[in-house]
């Protein structure tokens, strides 16, 4: 089975990318989802995990902002227009091979290269240890708290047992945050309701 395709790279460095698809789609990206990109001419994957959508504007949608008036087939027909949507990535890792790596790939991806889903298999090794949570709390534009409880949500489901992952997901936050008992706490209850 081959990956699904959810977008092109729009540009990129080897810390993070950004790409554009085009909704509505089925397989629309989502907050905390894994996502992969050819590098190295095709050799490897660059491998993260969205930490940002944004939803492009365009001149209608400008014009109908703020009237009152505007018929209410007009707003649904503007909801359902193939609308660009900007997705930032933060870089989490990378696979040559079968073999997967947590840290920043060698060389960052290449404009208008195409988006895929990671599958479970890719998620799980990159996630077998948790290493990557790191880079998570190094990104200084991600909402990393948030971002964090998700990761390990959508990492838990290619483990095969959850509730341990998430267990010990806990645990290694506490000595990675030991310092800053208000934001662990937080987040252990978040993952603490995901068991």
């Amino acid at each position: 089975m081959s990956p699904i395709q959810i977008g092109q790279l729009l540009h990129s460095s080897i810390q993070s990318f950004t790409f554009g698809c085009a909704i509505p789609k089925p397989e629309m990206p989502h907050f905390g989802a894994f996502v992969k990109v050819p590098i190295q001419n095709g050799t490897a994957h660059a491998i993260g995990t969205i930490y940002n959508i944004v939803l492009e504007d365009d001149d209608l949608v400008r014009q109908i902002v703020g009237n009152q008036d505007t018929p209410i087939e007009i707003i649904q027909d503007q909801r359902q227009r193939q609308m660009p949507i900007e997705v930032s990535v933060l870089t989490l890792g990378y696979m040559q091979g079968t073999k997967v790596r947590t840290g920043l790939p060698p060389q960052p991806p290449l404009t208008l290269s195409h988006i895929a889903l990671c599958e479970h298999t890719e998620i799980a090794a990159l996630t077998s240890d948790f290493n990557f949570l790191r880079l998570i709390f190094q990104a200084s534009d991600a909402p990393t708290d948030e971002l964090t409880v998700r990761v390990l949500e959508q990492a838990a489901q290619a483990h095969p047992n959850r509730a341990q992952y998430l267990r010990t997901a806990g645990q290694y936050l506490a000595q990675l945050m030991g310092n800053d008992f208000q934001r662990l706490d937080t987040i252990l209850r978040r993952l603490e309701s995901l068991l």
